[in-house]
């Protein structure tokens, strides 16, 4: 099974840039920064008896070790293990296991010049 995440669900972080919709090219949609050391973030629930398994993150270009997986703590903003992956690469992560507390983040590295299309998390049964 799958879960989509839409370019509208990252949020930029704190580096003093913006996640901006890029939509100069006719019938092309996607997410850029406006600050090349701005990065975007993600964070999704797991559902309860799922485990997420992978990631890709769909761009415009497949930057190498743009993305970085990590375990996030709701209660208390704690963040846990991690993988790093390339962009348009199905990511093998270490597994997240859906529980009281667990949920998973992702984390791209900001581009200007790169758009983020989207993503995809697949889960399976535990």
């Amino acid at each position: 099974t799958l879960m989509k995440v839409m370019p509208t669900e990252f949020m930029a972080n704190d580096d003093g840039g913006a996640a901006v919709i890029e939509d100069d090219t006719a019938d092309k949609l996607g997410l850029r920064t406006d600050n090349r050391f701005t990065e975007l973030y993600v964070t999704k629930a797991i559902p309860t008896g799922y485990k997420a398994t992978h990631v890709q993150v769909y761009a415009s270009a497949s930057t190498s070790s743009a993305v970085t997986v990590r375990q996030f703590d709701q209660t208390d903003g704690d963040l846990s293990g991690s993988t790093t992956g390339d962009f348009n690469s199905n990511i093998d992560i270490s597994d997240i296991t859906s529980s009281a507390t667990a949920n998973i983040m992702i984390k791209c590295t900001g581009s200007t010049t790169v758009f983020i299309y989207g993503a995809d998390i697949t889960i399976a049964a535990v």
